[in-house]
């Protein structure tokens, strides 16, 4: 919870109710602007997944040069939950992506619990 915003959420909701077209009530206000704020706040995609071996090499344009940015990985396949994470996480499945240049795998839990979600597995995407 630490991550979600609750005063500039209350706020908006605020100022939802004082607008010209209020909500039937401030817990719909609030509602509001917690979907205001999460998506272009909050959520971040990290598709496609990079490769995180770092000394896998850059990937190359199409002149050869290096790019600076990492090789895109490759799902490979699909997996159940194996780590006592993923496990009390509640992943429903598991991702596991590939690097093309150095064969790195990265698992991707999908939670189906949102309070999983805050917990960023991947620190540098």
């Amino acid at each position: 919870m630490t991550h979600i915003p609750i005063d500039q959420l209350y706020s908006t909701a605020s100022e939802i109710q004082s607008s010209l077209n209020p909500l039937p009530s401030f817990d719909d206000a609030l509602a509001e602007a917690l979907v205001r704020w999460f998506k272009p706040n909050f959520m971040e995609w990290v598709d496609p997944i990079q490769c995180l071996n770092p000394s896998c090499e850059d990937e190359v344009d199409d002149k050869g040069e290096r790019t600076g940015k990492k090789v895109k990985m490759q799902m490979r396949r699909m997996d159940g939950p194996v780590s006592v994470e993923e496990k009390e996480g509640g992943a429903r499945n598991v991702e596991v992506y590939a690097c093309p240049s150095c064969d790195t795998e990265t698992r991707f839990p999908r939670y189906k619990s949102v309070i999983r979600l805050p917990v960023h597995p991947y620190p540098n995407l």
